[in-house]
């Protein structure tokens, strides 16, 4: 008896390699030309993302301290400008969020609760 070897099983890179060689040219043009537009597309909408949360970082850290967790959202900002205005001593206004932040912990915790 005479032992044959198997051929090695294919791997993806070969079976990849294989499927690419069975496209036709033009369809080989028209995936690459598809790829680049959606590279560029998502480049064209990630770029203004980025912007966005950048400067969304610079404008809220003179604000998030670690009381701003604890403390409830102000309802007094615009007497406090009013007070301002008219020459009266307004009071600091403190910035918080503990209201939304219990919120989202209730309403996740009750969607979990019922899925």
């Amino acid at each position: 008896m005479s032992v044959v070897d198997a051929p090695p099983p294919p791997t993806e890179l070969d079976e990849f390699d294989r499927i690419a060689e069975t496209l036709s040219r033009g369809r080989r043009w028209r995936d690459r030309i598809a790829t680049t537009l959606m590279t560029a597309s998502f480049l064209v909408a990630a770029i203004p993302l980025a912007a966005v949360i950048v400067v969304v970082v610079q404008k809220g850290q003179g604000v998030v301290r670690a009381d701003w967790f604890t403390k409830d959202i102000p309802t007094d900002i615009a007497s406090a400008a009013l007070a301002s205005k008219f020459g009266a001593v307004a009071d600091k206004v403190v910035y918080g969020m503990q209201p939304a932040i219990i919120g989202t912990v209730v309403i996740t915790g009750l969607a979990a609760l019922f899925a």
